[in-house]
């Protein structure tokens, strides 16, 4: 449990950070951006707050929620990797191409260049 600053009341709370998921990430300006629930609440709060810090691994880049290749790899798995990726196979092919591809996924700073989104296919990194 840690208190943090929540980004959309500014008020400070106490979340989970067992449970916390990486939304979005600037190595550039040394921020990453989590998402986790407020603790000790019967209703379960998700609470978007940011701390100081850099994502220097593909894993962790990949699991950020707003990146294209992420969503590529969802539609090809339709949505549903559990059933139509159990195994990981497709996931890990992804990954693997994209350590190393890094250029043509990330600036200089390990940001996500600007143009990912445009003519991402998952299919293609597996061939």
């Amino acid at each position: 449990m840690i208190k943090v600053t929540d980004l959309l009341t500014r008020q400070e709370v106490i979340v989970d950070d067992s449970k916390k998921k990486i939304t979005d990430f600037s190595n550039k300006n040394g921020l990453i951006y989590y998402s986790a629930p407020e603790a000790n609440t019967e209703v379960e709060h998700w609470v978007d707050y940011k701390v100081n810090g850099h994502v220097d691994d593909v894993e962790g880049k990949l699991s950020t929620y707003n990146n294209a290749v992420r969503l590529a790899y969802a539609k090809v798995v339709n949505f549903a990797a559990s059933e139509n990726d159990p195994d990981g196979e497709i996931w890990n092919g992804v990954v693997e191409y994209v350590k190393h591809n890094q250029e043509k996924f990330f600036d200089e700073n390990g940001d996500w260049k600007d143009n990912t989104t445009v003519g991402i296919n998952v299919k293609d990194f597996l061939n």
